[in-house]
C-alpha cells in the first residue's frame, strides 16, 4: 500500500486480526528507477475482511476542528461488525454535520468468501493437441538458486515471472504456472528456511506471531538455499511442463489439508490447491522437496 492510511482486516466478529501501515509513497510521484515495489503477502481465513479508506476520511474535520481519526475506523468495525460500511457513513455523516469534507472520501470493504476449487480428484487428463502449431520458441530445463542474499530480497521471484509469462507456450498458462510455483517457494521459506509452524495461525493471536516472525527470521538469514527445476517437453500430443522446488531445510510435518467441514482453518490449503491444478504432485525429502507436473493447455476448474 502507498499514501493510505491503514488498512484494518477483521473477522466477521469485528476483531481486528491484522492492521497494514502503507510502506510506499502515492503512485505517481516517484520515477521507475526510484519506485520500491515491495509488496506483503497475507494468508486470510474465508469470512475475514478488509477495510481499506483514504485519508479524506481519517484526516476529515468537522466545524469545530476535531479531527475524525484512525481510531473511529476501529470502532466501526467492533460496533458495526455486520455493516462496517453503513456505520461508517452514518458517523462520518453525522460528524461533518452541515461541513463538507476537505478532500476525497472513499472506503473499500473487502469480503474474502470461501469460494473453492471445483475438482474431482487430482488427476487430469496429460493429453494436449498442439496441432500444426509452430513452437518459435526451444523446449527447456532451466535451474534456478536463491541463497540467503536473494531469499532477503523484496520480491525473490521477479525474474521467475517475466520469464513465465514471456514464453509463448507458457503464457496462456502462465497464471496457474506462477501459482503453482508461487505456493510450492512460499513453502519452502516459511517451513524449509525459516521453520515456521502454520498451525500458530488457528489463533488471531497466533496468525499476528506467525508473520512477525516470519519477517523477524528472514532479515536475520544468514544460511539456507531454495532450488527451483523447470523443465519443458512437448510432442505432437502436447505440452507438459514438470516443477521441481527443494530447500536446504530438514523438512516439515504436512498438517491435514482443511476439508469442507473444516473451512476455518487457516492453513494447508497451499498444497492442496498445488495437487488440484497438477495431474501429479509428490513430496519427499522429508517435506523438503516437492514435484509437480503440469499439462499445459488443459482448462483447470
Amino acid at each position: 500500500m502507498g499514501g493510505l492510511p491503514d488498512a484494518h482486516i477483521y473477522t466477521p466478529s469485528g476483531e481486528i486480526v491484522y492492521s497494514m501501515s502503507s510502506q510506499h509513497m502515492p503512485l505517481g510521484i516517484l520515477g521507475n528507477d526510484e519506485f520500491d515495489s515491495l509488496t506483503q503477502q497475507l494468508e486470510l481465513q474465508p469470512g475475514w475482511r478488509i477495510l481499506v479508506c483514504t485519508d479524506g476520511v481519517t484526516e476529515a474535520r468537522n466545524e469545530q476542528g476535531v479531527r475524525f481519526g484512525e481510531n473511529a475506523l476501529k470502532e466501526a468495525i467492533k460496533v458495526g461488525a455486520d455493516d462496517v460500511l453503513g456505520c461508517l457513513e452514518s458517523w462520518f455523516t453525522e460528524f461533518l454535520g452541515d461541513k463538507k469534507p476537505d478532500d476525497d472520501v472513499s472506503i473499500l470493504e473487502i469480503d474474502c468468501d470461501s469460494q473453492g476449487i471445483a475438482v474431482e480428484g487430482h488427476a487430469l487428463p496429460v493429453g494436449v493437441v498442439l496441432g500444426e502449431a509452430e513452437l518459435f520458441e526451444p523446449l527447456f530445463r532451466a535451474e534456478f538458486f536463491w541463497g540467503p542474499v536473494q531469499l532477503r530480497s523484496p520480491e525473490p521471484l521477479t525474474l521467475i515471472r517475466d520469464w513465465v509469462r514471456g514464453h509463448s507456450l507458457l503464457g496462456a498458462d502462465s497464471d496457474i504456472v506462477l501459482t503453482i510455483v508461487c505456493e510450492l517457494f512460499s513453502n519452502a521459506v516459511e517451513h524449509g528456511i525459516l521453520g515456521l509452524d502454520s498451525e500458530l495461525k488457528d489463533t488471531v493471536e497466533g496468525f499476528q506471531r506467525f508473520y512477525e516472525m516470519r519477517r523477524e527470521r528472514l532479515a536475520s538469514l544468514r544460511s539456507g538455499h531454495i532450488r527451483l527445476e523447470l523443465e519443458l517437453l512437448a510432442d505432437e500430443q502436447g505440452a507438459v511442463l514438470y516443477m521441481l522446488v527443494s530447500d536446504s531445510g530438514s523438512g516439515y510435518r504436512r498438517t491435514s489439508v482443511p476439508s469442507g467441514d473444516d473451512l476455518d482453518q487457516s492453513h494447508g490449503r497451499g498444497l492442496q490447491l498445488v495437487e488440484a491444478l497438477c495431474s501429479s504432485v509428490s513430496v519427499t525429502h522429508g517435506g523438503s522437496t516437492v514435484r509437480a507436473v503440469l499439462p499445459l493447455g488443459v482448462p483447470h476448474r
